[in-house]
């Protein structure tokens, strides 16, 4: 019984190391599984295996067999929550996601919506006008990639940036036919249904436009 509770304290400690390093791992490098298993396995040998054998020591020298059980639960009961919450935190960030919910979209809070497209510059204030923008970005689907599978080069691709301006925040980003960038996070990500109609976008801004400027171009 003894033994069967140092290994089982020694597996749940080192899973859940191994899991939360491999996920930081993998956002920190930007979605290279391979690259993060690598680094994962190096680290499981030199750090996490050492790390769990002293707790799991530790653990042995208890001589309370109630205390005994109670770590057993918690040392499990991390490795279970570690693992599920980490793995929804993945799942919900490569998913299949609406182009709104990408840039966390929220016009009920908005100040004014601005739209950069073929050299100017819109301001739209009306909230009804920006409710239909919502409802514009809400019907593409959207996916996160990798950012090495972004092409910086878009000059033969049409798009506009967009922003949402908030009292003390902002949200926002480059969008293209099938692909665009946030760049409150830095998050590219592919449209999965486009392309996005840039001839609605155009129509929308001169139609609700509250003000429009000529953007300066700089040499």
């Amino acid at each position: 019984m003894r033994e069967r509770r140092y290994w089982l304290v020694f597996a749940s400690v080192g899973i859940a190391l191994s899991i939360l390093f491999y996920f930081g791992a993998y956002n920190y490098l930007n979605g290279a599984p391979f690259l993060a298993l690598f680094l994962s396995i190096v680290v499981l040998f030199v750090l996490v295996i050492p790390v769990a054998r002293t707790l799991a020591r530790k653990f042995e020298k208890v001589t309370s067999e109630k205390t005994k059980k109670w770590y057993t639960v918690m040392a499990v009961g991390l490795a279970v929550i570690t693992s599920a919450s980490l793995v929804f935190s993945l799942y919900d960030e490569y998913r299949v996601k609406s182009l709104d919910h990408a840039f966390d979209f929220q016009p009920e809070k908005a100040l004014h919506l601005q739209v950069d497209l073929a050299g100017e510059m819109y301001i739209i204030e009306d909230k009804q006008a920006i409710a239909e923008w919502k409802t514009f970005l809400n019907q593409y689907e959207v996916k996160k990639m990798n950012d090495r599978k972004w092409n910086a080069d878009v000059s033969n691709e049409q798009g506009f940036m967009v922003s949402l301006i908030f009292e003390d925040n902002w949200t926002g980003g480059s969008v293209y036919e099938n692909r665009l960038i946030n760049y409150g996070d830095m998050d590219y990500y592919q449209v999965l249904n486009g392309p996005v109609d840039i001839a609605w976008v155009t129509e929308f801004v001169e139609r609700n436009q509250a003000l429009t400027a000529k953007l300066v171009e700089t040499k």
